[in-house]
C-alpha cells in the first residue's frame, strides 16, 4: 500500500507539470470535447489488479484536475454567486458517487468491478471539467426528443433525482452568473446531453 501511495504521488507530480503546460496551450474555446480533461490512460494489460490500479490513477488524476478547475472558477466569482456554485458542486459529487455505484452494481464482488468503477468516475469527472471550463458540447437538436424521453422514464430513479437537483442548481447558477452569454441558455440541454452519455456508457458496460 505504501509503495502504491508513493507511486501515485510521483504520478500526480508528473501530471501536474503536464496539466500546467496543457492549460496554457489550450485555446479559450474548443469544440473538441475529447481533448478536455484527462484522456484515458494506456493501461498495460498485466492482469486485472494492474488494470484496476491504472483505472484508479486515472480517476484520481481527473479529480485532481477538476478540483483545480473548480477552485479557480470559485476564486473568480463575486461573493453572492459562490454559495449556489458550491451547492451545485455538492449535488454533482453525490450524483457521481450514486451513478458509478449503480454502474458496478451488477458486477458486485467481481475482480473487474474496481476498474469499471474508477473508469466511470473518470469519465463523469471529465464531463464536469468540460462544463466548468465552458467547453462542453451543446445538445444536437435531432437527439432532443429521444433524450428527453429516456430521461423522463427515469424520474423516479434516485440517481436521476440527484442529477435533477444538480442540474437545477447549476443552471440557476449559470443564469445568474452568465446571463448575457449563450452558455446560460444552453445549460439544460447541454447537461441532458452529458447525462445521456453517462447512461449510454452504463448500458454498454453490461
Amino acid at each position: 500500500m505504501v509503495n502504491d501511495d508513493r507511486a501515485f504521488v510521483r504520478f500526480i507530480s508528473g501530471i501536474t507539470l503536464v496539466l500546467s503546460v496543457a492549460t496554457c496551450a489550450q485555446p479559450a474555446h474548443s469544440d473538441d470535447h475529447a481533448s478536455v480533461g484527462i484522456p484515458a490512460l494506456n493501461c498495460p494489460d498485466d492482469g486485472q489488479i494492474s488494470l484496476n490500479r491504472c483505472a484508479a490513477y486515472w480517476s484520481k488524476t481527473t479529480d485532481f484536475l477538476k478540483t483545480q478547475v473548480y477552485q479557480d472558477e470559485m476564486s473568480l466569482l463575486p461573493q453572492p454567486h459562490r454559495s449556489r456554485f458550491a451547492i451545485a458542486e455538492s449535488h454533482w459529487q453525490r450524483y457521481r458517487q450514486m451513478h458509478c455505484d449503480a454502474v458496478i452494481e451488477p458486477f458486485a464482488g467481481a475482480s473487474m468491478a474496481p476498474m469499471l468503477y474508477h473508469r466511470c468516475l473518470a469519465t463523469v469527472t471529465n464531463d464536469r471539467i468540460a462544463d466548468l471550463q465552458g467547453l462542453a458540447p451543446a445538445s444536437e437538436p435531432s437527439e432532443d426528443a429521444p433524450m428527453q424521453s429516456l430521461i423522463a422514464e427515469l424520474k423516479q430513479d434516485q440517481v436521476q433525482r440527484m442529477w435533477d437537483r444538480y442540474q437545477a442548481e447549476y443552471c440557476q447558477f449559470e443564469a445568474q452568473s452568465f446571463r448575457q452569454l449563450p452558455r446560460s441558455q444552453s445549460c439544460i440541454p447541454r447537461l441532458n446531453q452529458a447525462r445521456l452519455r453517462h447512461l449510454k456508457a452504463m448500458m454498454e458496460s453490461r
